[in-house]
């Protein structure tokens, strides 16, 4: 499914390398687009991001230091909230804030750098540089407010897919930084790993990743690809949210 995958979600969504290293605004949406995604329905997630991007717009074409002193504070809010009621649509606190600490975080990286950085680039050459600093990447990701493993890990997954072929193979321990686990990937994992754990319901288990990473080690698809395990994550997800589409 993972061609799929790229043809229909990452490509129309700028995730691709060639769109999301254009900018540091490109970057910056990367990482937005990724962490909206946050344990509620695709589409009510992609309707908040929607109005955020409408919103942030408002500073487009301007270098950081202006787009932050437009949105910094309370003025994102405001006009977030403001936007949201207009489309009649229930305004998320949690989600300002979690634009907010983006937008901080980004400042945070002008502050160490002394030069605005795109988040994509950045976050690529942490997980690519050798040894891969991936966990690094990580723990970057879940300083963002509401920002948990299956966010950081989901945003890790698709920069290292959006290569042609990965430029490194990571150690097993660190495919775990790029395997997010939601309600799909659990559900369909179960299928594939009850040999494992005949007795267990892997929707409560919390080596669930650990296990169909290490199924993929077992049936020696890392050696052929090592992106297997990521592109495994993805089937999952893919196979059950198509199966309710098609359902609905």
């Amino acid at each position: 499914y993972f061609d799929d995958y790229k043809k229909e979600e990452m490509e129309p969504r700028g995730w691709l390398p060639e769109q999301a290293a254009q900018s540091w605004e490109k970057g910056f949406m990367f990482l937005l687009s990724h962490i909206f995604q946050r344990g509620r329905s695709v589409k009510l997630s992609d309707t908040y991001y929607k109005y955020t991007v409408e919103v942030l717009e408002l500073g487009k074409n301007q270098d950081f230091d202006q787009f932050y002193e437009k949105f910094h504070g309370g003025t994102f809010e405001r006009l977030f909230i403001q936007k949201l009621k207009e489309e009649g649509v229930k305004p998320n606190p949690n989600d300002v804030k979690m634009v907010l600490s983006s937008i901080e975080h980004q400042k945070d990286l002008l502050s160490k750098y002394g030069k605005t950085v795109n988040l994509y680039t950045h976050l690529h050459d942490l997980i690519f540089t050798q040894p891969s600093q991936i966990s690094q990447a990580y723990e970057e990701l879940k300083r963002i407010k509401y920002v948990k493993d299956k966010l950081a890990a989901f945003t890790i997954r698709d920069i290292i897919l959006g290569e042609q072929a990965p430029k490194i193979t990571f150690e097993q321990q660190e495919y775990e930084y790029a395997f997010p686990v939601d309600t799909w990937v659990r559900k369909k994992g179960w299928e594939l790993v009850t040999k494992y754990s005949e007795k267990t319901y892997l929707h409560k288990d919390p080596d669930l990743k650990r296990k169909l990473i290490q199924l993929c080690y077992d049936l020696g698809l890392v050696q052929q690809d090592p992106a297997a395990p990521l592109k495994l994550n993805v089937g999952l997800w893919w196979a059950g949210a198509k199966a309710k589409k098609e359902k609905q």
